[in-house]
């Protein structure tokens, strides 16, 4: 019986490898081969061994596939607040092409492809609430998406207002584009007009709520906010509308200097 266990406490020393394969493998691994429990082959330890680092080793663009594609899990109401949900159910340490993808995954399940953000501005959003960025995987993904983009050339640079007659000649082009997509049936097209103005409608906001911008800059801002809540609500009337509220004495009294 002493040397049962002596011999048994050197196979453990010198074959000490069998620990690194899971138990439940090295037993299905015996039993299909009718070993008996001493044995354990090298050529099996070498295939779970691999088998296991395999499992490990997942590829992380097929996890978040998954993720991505529990669509019924997120619990945010809006596009914005899915992005980062996302990003925090992920947990990772950066941010690159595959989060940028998986994020982009889950908000065209839950909100429709047409709701999908372009790569940079996914990750300007996820870098606003600490994400750390790996720089040229997201100028690449980017690259590509835009490529693939038949509306990108069309909405380039269309959104500017950083004086009032930008951002009436930013309506316009937009209410341009507005009628063409409209012709053409195109509610893609007409989708996108709308999400601009209303990007720009907050991006005006925020400046003109921002304590650290000079007093004239945020009137200016809260002005420009008006004029595109304005369009989104009658893009018709805006031109005439525009046109009526520059003329008015409040508009030249409190923006003095303002040529119209």
């Amino acid at each position: 019986m002493y040397a049962a266990k002596r011999q048994g406490k050197n196979r453990i020393q010198h074959r000490g490898a069998d620990r690194l394969v899971p138990r439940r493998l090295r037993r299905q691994s015996k039993k299909a081969k009718g070993k008996s429990e001493d044995a354990f082959p090298p050529s099996n330890f070498a295939f779970c061994l691999f088998t296991f680092y395999f499992l490990w080793t997942w590829p992380q663009a097929l996890l978040y596939s998954l993720l991505a594609m529990k669509k019924t899990e997120w619990k945010s109401r809006t596009k914005l607040d899915l992005m980062i949900e996302v990003w925090e159910a992920l947990d990772c340490e950066s941010v690159g092409a595959q989060e940028l993808e998986a994020v982009s995954e889950a908000v065209g399940a839950r909100f429709g492809e047409g709701a999908v953000e372009s790569p940079a501005r996914v990750a300007r959003v996820l870098a606003d609430e600490g994400a750390e960025l790996r720089h040229a995987e997201v100028l690449e993904l980017d690259a590509r998406w835009r490529t693939a983009d038949p509306y990108d050339a069309m909405f380039r640079n269309v959104l500017k207002f950083s004086t009032f007659d930008e951002a009436v000649a930013s309506l316009k082009r937009l209410d341009n584009l507005r009628r063409e997509f409209k012709r053409r049936s195109d509610r893609e097209g007409q989708r996108r007009v709308h999400e601009t103005v209303l990007r720009g409608k907050q991006r005006a906001q925020m400046i003109a709520r921002n304590q650290s911008v000079n007093e004239r800059k945020r009137a200016e801002k809260a002005e420009i906010a008006e004029w595109f809540t304005v369009w989104l609500r009658q893009p018709e009337i805006f031109d005439d509308w525009v046109v009526l509220r520059r003329r008015s004495p409040e508009f030249r009294e409190q923006f003095a200097g303002d040529e119209v």
